[in-house]
């Protein structure tokens, strides 16, 4: 195990932890909100950049400041209407139950934040470096980079040169993980 397989499991364990004092509704929750900020923005920028036309003359500034307020302002009514529901779930006594399933939401977005990172670091030279290539976990995490990848529309998935002939990952299947030996023990 090299400190690319420790940093996996520290961002996977991190997510858990949040995942748990959170609970699943508020982790759900956030997520969704975070979805629909980001959608409404997409909706609405181009209809709210004029707006900043007397302070901003470049459009295309105009467009990332309609962007970026859009999206903070669905961010902090997104977080009072989570607080409201944290507030109820509170009353409710499902915060054991909650907590529990968060476990295993934090556990999928700590899979799926490392996976869009092997795939963004796909793209690099990262995969041809020794500690990629002597990596336990990472094999893993490249199978879903490149499905993840085939996710992609295919505007975007084409800037992404991450392929599976390039990878360590697809040139042999991956060793299962073996117990750790202690040494001078």
């Amino acid at each position: 195990m090299n400190w690319a397989d420790i940093a996996i499991l520290s961002v996977i364990g991190i997510s858990v932890i949040i995942s748990f004092f959170r609970g699943f509704l508020l982790e759900a929750l956030s997520l969704l909100v975070w979805v629909i900020a980001f959608w409404v923005a997409w909706i609405f920028f181009r209809d709210l950049a004029p707006v900043f036309a007397q302070w901003v003359s470049a459009p295309s500034l105009q467009l990332a400041l309609a962007f970026t307020v859009i999206v903070i302002t669905m961010l902090i009514l997104g977080a009072v209407v989570t607080w409201l529901v944290g507030m109820l779930i509170d009353k409710t006594g499902l915060t054991g139950t909650d907590r529990v399933v968060g476990l295993l939401f934090g556990a999928i977005r700590g899979g799926v934040i490392i996976a869009v990172v092997v795939m963004l670091a796909g793209v690099t030279p990262f995969p041809q470096d020794p500690w990629w290539k002597e990596s336990q976990l990472i094999p893993h995490f490249e199978r879903v980079a490149i499905t993840l990848k085939e996710m992609l529309p295919q505007d975007i998935g084409e800037y992404l040169e991450f392929s599976p002939e390039n990878t360590p990952a697809t040139e042999a299947p991956a060793e299962p993980l073996a117990p750790v030996e202690r040494r001078g023990a």
